[in-house]
């Protein structure tokens, strides 16, 4: 009988396979929500909401640039400097289906990212 921890592939390359597109969507979801704040302190700074984190105008202005040149240069970086080497396709059915993210190339990874879907019913 063979033991079938003997089979393990140790190859650095290929154990870490599916990680730059897992670090990818992680910057994609930081990049987005310091868009998003920057978006809330513009309106803050523009006084179209009650002011929580900034006390004057230019204040908040100052930050929104800040937070705004952050997160782009947060989004490029999964589009520019890290160069997706793998090409991932989408499987859903249904909205209320999981959606499974596979590696779309000669089928010899065994990448595969499950995402559930999950309703809050107030």
């Amino acid at each position: 009988m063979v033991n079938s921890f003997q089979n393990i592939n140790t190859n650095p390359r290929s154990m870490m396979a599916g990680t730059s597109v897992i670090l990818n969507i992680y910057l994609l979801t930081i990049g987005s929500m310091i868009l998003g704040f920057s978006v809330y302190i513009g309106l803050e700074a523009l006084e179209r909401t009650t002011r929580k984190y900034v006390n004057w105008t230019g204040e908040g202005m100052l930050w929104l640039f800040v937070l705004l040149f952050i997160s782009i240069f947060i989004l490029f970086i999964p589009s520019d400097l890290l160069k997706l080497k793998y090409q991932i396709k989408i499987d859903t059915s249904s909205p209320s289906s999981p959606g499974v993210f596979t590696e779309k190339s000669n089928g010899d990874s065994n990448y595969r990212h499950v995402i559930m879907p999950m309703f809050v019913q107030w």
